[in-house]
């Protein structure tokens, strides 16, 4: 029971993880695959897909193999996608997921130091290439709004009559 409160203090005490835990029942499987498709518009293969090559942690099944996700698994799904949609490829996921889902071991009190440490780096690691691209991004908006600027001047002291419309 200690343990529950220290994981659910935890979450609560860290919003920026975006996960709403108030009880136990985020860790308790009811979410099948089909809704899990609709709650994060992934389909159905590309979740299984995602299963099967280890980029998720190792999802709960009935005894009849249908796959049971819990709130915490969507949690974790969705922080992946958004890894991916920064550029992070499927390889890099996969290793970053290779110590499975991190908040079911902080809640068991099972989590030493090495696999957030080594997230940590990745993570930083990433960081770092997004910065360089929003660097790139923007001297290429800077070269995009110069083309602009020559354009509209452009038009507007040679050719008036298109400035006016």
């Amino acid at each position: 029971m200690q343990e529950t409160q220290s994981f659910l203090r935890l979450m609560s005490e860290h919003p920026h993880l975006n996960v709403q835990f108030s009880s136990l029942d985020a860790l308790t499987p009811s979410m099948t695959i089909q809704e899990v498709a609709e709650a994060t518009r992934i389909s159905a293969y590309t979740i299984r897909f995602y299963e099967k090559c280890g980029i998720l942690p190792p999802i709960q099944r009935t005894e009849s193999g249908i796959l049971q996700f819990t709130k915490a698994d969507v949690h974790f799904l969705r922080f992946l996608l958004e890894l991916k949609q920064t550029g992070m490829s499927l390889e890099e996921i996969a290793e970053f997921t290779a110590d499975g889902c991190l908040l079911e071991r902080i809640r068991r009190n099972e989590l030493s130091a090495q696999p957030v440490e080594r997230r940590l780096v990745m993570l930083r690691q990433h960081e770092q290439r997004l910065y360089e691209q929003r660097c790139q991004l923007d001297m290429v908006l800077d070269a995009v709004h110069q083309k602009m600027e020559f354009y509209e001047h452009y038009l507007r002291d040679q050719c008036p009559e298109t400035a006016e419309s």
